[in-house]
């Protein structure tokens, strides 16, 4: 771990500023540029003040950025993914950041895919940040949760194919501005299915993720020749079962809770790809908070998916 004067001489500035502003003297005038650097040499080489070593408290606040993954309007449920015990009485709170929103909290979890210049924004808000996507090869100077959603993928396919090869893929996109939500989920369930050698144009659907859409895709689906289904997100899982109901069908489909959202109805007609499990977020959280005690840089964790399958047969 590097000193005060080290941390200095590579921030390219004096002692004191550093000081002050790893110590978040609000007093203290100083460009954006100037506090990012401090913040992000200090998160690189694992450094703070005394007065800056924060003690978990009674209450501790998550900030979470889910824009990447969650459109505007949707309630997500952090809350449900968390639970207290008598080993861990802490009051976890959540508290959802927008796009360029600086708040400070005691921890962060950023959900998606983050460049390294938006991570170093986030410093504004705490050095204590956790990373949670799905590619391996992204070289993060963060902690991070690494999701990894192939073998449940794989398994979902697997139980399709006892039934079938004629398998649609209903999935969709939503972009706010320059990302775009589900397309990962889209590439990844095509590489799939062609490496099985099923994979039909025709029955590749991709539409806005919503329940609308979600309803006339399956349909579409089913007029194309579809004897299985793949549902690729939560956001059009209500109006997809709501159209398999109008039908009367009885085929084999399986969902996706591809969000942390408090949404799902619930049915256990159908499997379930679980892309971020409750032990996962109770993990990623238990990581924050013991960070929080004894900062600890790049740190790794690898998280399955799970493919749930409660079908009677």
């Amino acid at each position: 771990m590097v000193t005060l004067k080290e941390l200095s001489e590579i921030a390219g500035v004096s002692p004191a500023t550093v000081s002050r502003i790893l110590n978040n003297d609000q007093s203290f005038s100083v460009s954006r540029q100037v506090r990012l650097n401090v913040l992000k040499y200090a998160s690189e080489y694992g450094y703070q003040t005394p007065r800056g070593k924060k003690k978990v408290g009674k209450t501790f606040v998550i900030g979470v950025l889910d824009w990447k993954i969650v459109p505007e309007g949707m309630v997500p449920g952090y809350d449900m993914h968390f639970s207290k015990s008598k080993d861990n009485p802490i009051d976890i709170r959540f508290v959802r950041l927008s796009k360029g929103e600086i708040k400070e909290v005691d921890g962060l979890v950023a959900v998606g895919y983050f460049t390294q210049e938006e991570i170093n924004q986030l410093l504004l808000c705490t050095s204590n940040i956790l990373i949670v996507n799905s590619d391996k090869q992204l070289d993060y100077k963060n902690n991070r949760m690494i999701i990894d959603p192939n073998p449940a993928w794989s398994k979902a396919i697997e139980y399709l194919t006892a039934y079938t090869n004629k398998i649609a893929y209903i999935g969709g996109e939503y972009k706010i501005n320059d990302i775009v939500i589900g397309d990962l989920n889209n590439k990844i369930m095509r590489k799939k299915l062609e490496e099985k050698g099923i994979y039909s144009k025709n029955l590749f659907f991709k539409g806005y993720l919503n329940d609308s859409e979600g309803s006339t895709l399956l349909h579409a689906a089913i007029h194309n020749g579809a004897e299985a289904i793949i549902v690729s997100s939560q956001l059009i899982e209500k109006g997809v079962i709501r159209e398999y109901d109008k039908l009367g069908l009885n085929i084999p489909m399986v969902l996706t809770h591809d969000m942390p959202l408090s949404m799902s109805n619930g049915d256990t007609r159908f499997p379930v790809v679980v892309t971020y499990p409750d032990d996962g977020w109770q993990i990623a959280i238990e990581l924050i908070l013991n960070n929080a005690r004894k900062p600890k840089s790049n740190i790794n964790i690898f998280i399955s998916s799970l493919f749930i399958n409660m079908v009677k047969k």
